[in-house]
Order: C-alpha cells, then sequence, then structure tokens
C-alpha cells in the first residue's frame, strides 16, 4: 500500500495567476489548447510543474483564467455602449472596434478546442453572446 497523497493547498495568489494565464493566452487564442501539455506550458512560463500546479489545480483551471481575461476585455464594450453622454452612433461605433480588437485575436482552432474539451467554459462563452 502507498501513502495517502497530502491535501493540496493551492497558492492564493491572483497576480501571478493573471500573469501567467496573460503569458499564456496569446499561444492558447492563436493554437487552442488540444496539443499542449502542461509540460508545454510551464516551458513557455519558464517555471517547474510542481510550481505550476501550486496555483492551477488543473489544465482546465489554467485555460478557466484565460478565458476569464478574455471575456473581460470583450465585454469591455458594454459600458461605452451604455454611456449616454456620447451619441449613440460614437457610441456605437467605439463598442463594436473595441468588441472587434478582442476578438480577432481568437482562433477557431481555440473556439473547436474549448467547446469539444471543456463543455462547461464553452457554456461561459455562450453566456457573453
Amino acid at each position: 500500500m502507498g501513502r495517502k497523497p497530502l491535501p493540496k493547498t493551492r497558492q492564493q495568489n491572483p497576480a501571478r495567476k493573471t500573469q501567467w494565464a496573460r503569458q499564456l493566452m496569446p499561444l492558447l487564442l492563436a493554437q487552442g489548447m488540444r496539443q499542449f501539455t502542461m509540460d508545454d506550458w510551464v516551458e513557455e512560463l519558464g517555471c517547474s510543474k510542481a510550481t505550476l500546479y501550486k496555483y492551477f489545480a488543473s489544465k482546465e483551471e489554467l485555460v478557466e483564467a484565460v478565458l476569464v481575461i478574455k471575456l473581460g476585455e470583450i465585454a469591455g464594450f458594454a459600458p461605452v455602449l451604455a454611456d449616454a453622454t456620447l451619441p449613440f452612433e460614437e457610441r456605437y461605433d467605439h463598442a463594436v472596434r473595441r468588441a472587434s480588437l478582442h476578438l480577432a485575436d481568437i482562433s477557431t482552432r481555440f473556439l473547436k478546442d474549448l467547446k469539444e474539451m471543456y463543455p462547461p467554459l464553452w457554456q461561459r462563452v455562450n453566456q457573453l453572446l
């Protein structure tokens, strides 16, 4: 019989988690997640796998961190559109430009991987629409 696993505590450093998610974001959005392993990601981040697992319990949790940041960027058009101090045409133009800017770097591969590999995260994308 082996020993029982010790309960793992995750580091609660939101700044580090956000930093790593932002660092991986361009790679994931462009190429998706399917072909990458945690080993690939720790190489990209320059840390050990043990260190990464201190912050993220799973690959899905790391993908979720990337998705939360990206959805926040995309949803940033809403306050602009609601700003009644500007004429509607100006608000609309600004909102569309902002949303388009943040949608442009998302590949269909990322969306397909997200839908197939992480359906609960895919639902968050659908809620934004």
